[in-house]
């Protein structure tokens, strides 16, 4: 299995709607995104050269919560990730967009210990793949293999690269591909991997380092096409199912405040994370509890544990290295969300540190989920009670990787 961030899809539109922020703890909006920039380009910390890998909402500690109340003054701080792709260099700032200023300003010391690197830009992906095909490593290797007439058509997908210590490498802002094949435009390539076969790319100075080649390994060649007017249609048998609610739904929306019977909880996002629940309590009487303070998925690590030459380095972090939030898919009524569906839009920065919206990107929903307990007693009396739950969801796709929570 490979994957990259699909570089050619569109996670909506540019956007400049201005949107109100009224709780510390709503997720960035368009206008917060802008305006990060705007104070970062000010001060001269941006030039043609730079992008933004990751943008993320600096929450105020609890003890700064607990005593707000609605209407009160917001600070709102903004962590900012910069690379300058013309040298590498990586840096970041916390910028107050309420107050326009920069509160702190740092170099992120990536060409030494401990090495880190920014996440990997949209672009870079697309650059890499480009640099790969053109390097006269990948074409030699793709011809010893007879595949000279395959080459146009050849999908080369980088990834992260992990850290191993190589001295080519210390330093570097590195990516790795491998090569897949396809027998048509939009043929699935993850069916056909060259396995054997990973060509290393320094990204700064935009050409390959290193190619290692194990050999012939033959090329599956069954084809693994899932689109309806490959397998053919699907199936009509089944009789409509149809969702309703006559009186609305049982939840209420303010903002990104949720209210569902003794439940109340904030709806978040971050470009790294996806959705965000922050503030979860139950109604105790006359208390709402505190369940829990933040809720996500912080990581999904992927550990490959191959020992083979194009996996052995292979150990996805999706939230940190790829950006969850950033690959959000929007959700279409029908599809991917059935009933009466309370949307929730999302914001998140491009490669240039611009706002985009990802419309619909998440979706709340009431469902009936069977029989929550039953019991008949001795008598022969019968007691039901149908199980309701309330289903707050975000997909994301990374390459050949979809995932919902």
């Amino acid at each position: 299995m490979a994957r990259t961030p699909d570089v050619t899809h569109t996670h909506g539109q540019r956007v400049t709607t201005p949107l109100e922020v009224a709780h510390p703890l709503d997720p960035l909006t368009s206008d917060e995104i802008a305006a990060a920039r705007r104070i970062l380009e000010d001060a001269g910390h941006f030039t043609e050269h730079t992008r933004v890998p990751r943008m993320l909402p600096v929450d105020p500690p609890k003890s700064e919560l607990t005593g707000w109340e609605p209407g009160a003054k917001l600070d709102r701080r903004i962590r900012v990730t910069l690379l300058d792709r013309g040298t590498g260099v990586a840096s970041e700032a916390i910028v107050a967009v309420t107050r326009g200023e920069i509160d702190a300003f740092q170099l992120i010391p990536n060409s030494e210990e401990p090495y880190g690197q920014p996440q990997y830009l949209f672009e870079e992906y697309a650059d890499a793949a480009e640099i790969v095909k053109a390097s006269p490593e990948w074409q030699a290797a793709m011809k010893r293999r007879g595949l000279e007439d395959r080459m146009e058509l050849a999908f080369c997908s980088p990834l992260a690269p992990g850290f191993f210590g190589r001295d080519d490498e210390v330093g570097r802002r590195i990516v790795r591909s491998h090569t897949y094949l396809r027998d048509f435009e939009d043929d699935n390539p993850w069916a056909h991997p060259i396995e054997g076969f990973v060509v290393h790319v320094d990204l700064t100075e935009r050409r390959v380092i290193r190619v290692d080649d194990e050999g012939d390994v033959p090329v599956p060649a069954q084809h693994g096409n899932y689109a309806l007017n490959v397998q053919g249609p699907a199936r009509t048998s089944l009789k409509p199912i149809e969702i309703t609610q006559p009186e609305g739904p049982s939840f209420s929306v303010d903002g990104s405040l949720v209210e569902w019977e003794n439940w109340k909880f904030r709806v978040g996002f971050t470009q790294q994370e996806g959705l965000v629940l922050n503030q979860i309590t139950w109604r105790d009487g006359e208390e709402d509890r505190s369940v829990a303070h933040r809720a996500s998925v912080p990581e999904m690590v992927v550990p490959y544990g191959d020992t083979s030459v194009s996996r052995y380095w292979i150990s996805y972090f999706d939230a940190g290295e790829y950006l969850l939030g950033k690959s959000a898919n929007s959700l279409a009524l029908g599809c991917d969300c059935l009933g009466v569906i309370h949307y929730f839009d999302a914001f998140v920065p491009d490669d240039h540190g611009n706002p985009v919206k990802i419309p619909q990107a998440i979706c709340m929903h009431e469902e009936d989920y069977g029989i929550l307990w039953k019991h008949t007693d001795l008598e022969g009396h019968p007691e039901t009670r149908r199980s309701r739950r309330l289903v707050v969801s975000y997909f994301a796709t990374i390459g050949n990787y979809d995932y919902g929570f």
